[in-house]
């Protein structure tokens, strides 16, 4: 008899644009006793079929001697990521207290305003009850509530992570199994870079299969136990259904794992050739408390492990592997299995996308897809909630928007929207025609890996979101816009372009002439330009050892490994020589800021135009000539050559502190903002674009911004007395 679990009917009802959510979202008592906060970005596993918990193998950001990896081992050719607090970026309260989400079935009815308001009383001291009252119809959905939020966390660079699952699908998949002694499907590998986390929650499912009607179902808040918030929830249902609140675990702290993002890794079933023998046994008993009812009144899992016969010590000589009866012998204990009921697989919406990218290349021995390709295809209407799991409308809205990237037998995908040098192996690239029609929001509209981002430890950043009003940047510093140069015509509509970038970024370099490129393409338009360019660190002088250069190729082969950074420097050459460019075979990493302040004064004394000659002398300088812009000398040059100052005054110039406050503002903003990465594009204060991308990117929003209404402008001040205001 098949049986469909618990996780596979919460997971087609409330996997959304949040990632993949979990039927057990509290970490393992395994888990637990080595790190209270559960889970972690870097966590290699799979999502258990049976009862919706993360079952982690190895961590490929903690080192081989970490305790936990001492009791588990770690897979052959294990060499972890450095990963610090800085490479991670977090939303505090993402999702408010008295969060709901549910599927299309479930309709909320009633509750109490002021849980459903963030007006929770304290943890310590709640009495009374409250709630919401649900009215649930179809045959099947579910719901999750979050009494008390949740906080977000994602990796900022995903990219290594994509490379390490490339290099090592086959001996991760071997490792779980011959190691660990795992059965588990070749689709089933899940590396996490990113989750929401709550402190406690309350969710349910549930399958009418006989079609008996609509019900209702009620989430109560009551009297609490020890200040533990969750021992005070329950639900109340008119019929049979599954639900779990939690957690018990008295331990306060967001470490309930609600929802997922990560690589969803997927082998050719030939590829491995390891034979799925073993089962390990260890149940792990879950700290929130659930009601298993179905209509004989058993519970799911007794029906599940029918046929299980527990054996202590003895002999498992003469057993008759041919008949499907097997057994594996640990230290006193022998778990037999005669038979086990067929389970039908979890869904999950990257499954279906790595089986067509498999079965649309036939040479890939592995595919890989991030959460976050379907995520966005939700996230922008492109597929309702209720079509994402139909694996033929999923695909099709997949195949419409990507292609598939065959590379030394991993298979990935691609956006259409771009160059053929831009895959979308992690964060999925939004294109320009599905979001440029909505002006009155802000949207990213196109993304790539191809950035350089700041990801070190020294970095502080007061913000960890992706932007969500760049309106904000549009109008810092407002000086600087009142002397963007010569006004236009009332008859053309004005662009203004903040471009956020960094010297020693190639991918800044070629970005910079892409665009300017785009915008003479687009000179027949009636529109005019207002191109800033406005500063970002990568590197943090103070951390550099002293009287010593640092050069890019050695940087970039010890942050990302030596393969990765061989490709993202294949790859800079690529676009430099497709954008007409020269880039050096290696370049010096320094502190830009005197660079950027030098930027800052062209821009306030000549506009756009001789900000613009500075930048390409300096861009120039540093990567096609391999300057070090920590001399004082090479910007001194600069500036006399462009015309900005003579050499004297640039030496005054930079021993004051002229344009550093302005400068340094800026970066705090940008980084408020959630910008971790070069270069950043923000195209009339509504549209940004993330990464390098190639000219017809910028062609196509321009020609569709001439023909919408100008936006409105932010009115500049006059100067101040000592250096630039900054609203």
């Amino acid at each position: 008899m098949a049986v469909r679990s618990p996780q596979d009917i919460y997971a087609r009802h409330v996997s959304s644009s949040r990632g993949y959510p979990m039927w057990t979202p509290e970490p393992s008592s395994q888990l637990l006793s080595y790190r209270p906060e559960g889970l972690r970005i870097g966590d290699v596993g799979v999502v258990v079929p049976e009862n919706g918990n993360f079952d982690v193998f190895f961590n490929i950001c903690q080192p081989k001697d970490h305790p936990f990896h001492q009791a588990t081992g770690v897979p052959d050719g294990f060499s972890p990521i450095e990963l610090t607090d800085a490479d991670i970026k977090t939303v505090p309260n993402v999702e408010s207290a008295g969060q709901v989400l549910t599927a299309s079935s479930v309709t909320r009815v009633g509750g109490d305003r002021a849980f459903g308001s963030c007006e929770l009383p304290a943890r310590f001291g709640q009495s009374g009850a409250t709630g919401y009252k649900f009215n649930l119809s179809s045959n099947e959905g579910a719901v999750l509530i979050l009494p008390e939020g949740a906080e977000r966390h994602d990796v900022r660079d995903p990219q290594p992570f994509f490379e390490q699952a490339s290099r090592h699908a086959a001996t991760w998949y071997h490792f779980a199994e011959e190691n660990l002694g795992r059965i588990i499907s070749h689709d089933s590998i899940y590396v996490i870079t990113g989750f929401h986390k709550a402190r406690s929650w309350g969710l349910a499912g549930y399958q009418n299969e006989h079609g008996n009607g609509d019900f209702s179902a009620q989430f109560i808040v009551g009297a609490r136990e020890g200040g533990n918030l969750a021992t005070g929830y329950t639900w109340e249902t008119t019929q049979n259904m599954d639900w779990r609140v939690g957690p018990f675990d008295g331990l306060g702290i967001p470490n309930q794992s609600v929802f997922i993002r990560g690589f969803k890794i997927a082998l050719r079933s030939d590829v491995q050739g390891v034979p799925q023998r073993w089962v390990s046994f260890q149940p792990s008993h879950p700290t929130g408390r659930s009601n298993r009812r179905t209509s004989s009144g058993d519970s799911w899992l007794s029906n599940v492990w029918k046929g299980i016969s527990k054996t202590i010590g003895g002999s498992n000589e003469g057993a008759d592997r041919s008949a499907g009866s097997h057994s594996r012998e640990d230290v006193g204990v022998r778990i037999e299995i005669q038979r086990i009921p067929e389970i039908l697989p979890v869904f999950h919406p990257s499954d279906a996308i790595n089986q067509y990218i498999l079965q649309k290349e036939p040479s890939a021995k592995v595919a890989i897809i991030h959460d976050n390709v379907w995520g966005s295809i939700l996230d922008k209407s492109l597929l309702r909630p209720e079509e994402l799991v139909q694996d033929e409308l999923l695909t099709k809205a997949v195949s419409e928007r990507y292609n598939i990237v065959l590379r030394e037998g991993v298979a990935y995908l691609q956006s259409k929207s771009l160059d053929t040098s831009v895959d979308a192996t992690t964060d999925d690239i939004i294109t320009t025609e599905a979001q440029i029609h909505h002006p009155e929001s802000l949207s990213i509209v196109s993304e790539s890996n191809y950035r350089c981002g700041d990801g070190s430890a020294e970095e502080s950043m007061a913000s960890e979101s992706r932007p969500t009003d760049l309106q904000r940047l549009q109008s810092i510093p407002s000086k600087f816009a009142a002397a963007s140069g010569p006004a236009s015509s009332e008859s053309l509509r004005p662009i203004k372009i903040i471009v956020i970038s960094d010297y020693t970024c190639g991918f800044c370099y070629v970005c910079d002439k892409i665009l300017r490129d785009a915008i003479e393409a687009c000179r027949d338009l009636p529109i005019h330009f207002d191109v800033e360019f406005r500063p970002f660190t990568l590197v943090n002088s103070s951390t550099l050892p002293n009287n010593q250069v640092v050069y890019r190729n050695a940087y970039v082969a010890k942050k990302y490994g030596k393969e990765p950074a061989e490709m993202k420097l294949k790859a800079l050459n690529e676009f430099a020589q497709k954008a007409g460019l020269k880039v050096a075979d290696d370049s010096i990493l320094c502190g830009t800021m005197q660079a950027h302040r030098l930027s800052a004064k062209a821009y306030q004394d000549g506009g756009q135009a001789l900000q613009n000659e500075f930048n390409s002398f300096i861009f120039d300088a540093c990567l096609a000539r391999g300057a070090n812009l920590s001399d004082e000398d090479v910007l001194v040059d600069a500036s006399a050559s462009v015309g900005l100052m003579n050499k004297e005054e640039a030496t005054q110039f930079l021993r004051s502190t002229e344009c550093l406050d302005c400068v340094e503002k800026m970066l705090q903003a940008a980084r408020v903002q959630g910008i971790n990465g070069v270069p950043f594009v923000i195209i009339d204060g509504k549209w940004a674009v993330n990464g390098l991308q190639p000219k017809e990117c910028f062609i196509q929003i321009f020609r569709k911004l001439a023909q919408l209404p100008a936006s409105p402008t932010v009115p500049a001040k006059s100067k101040a007395e000592h250096g630039l205001e900054v609203q």
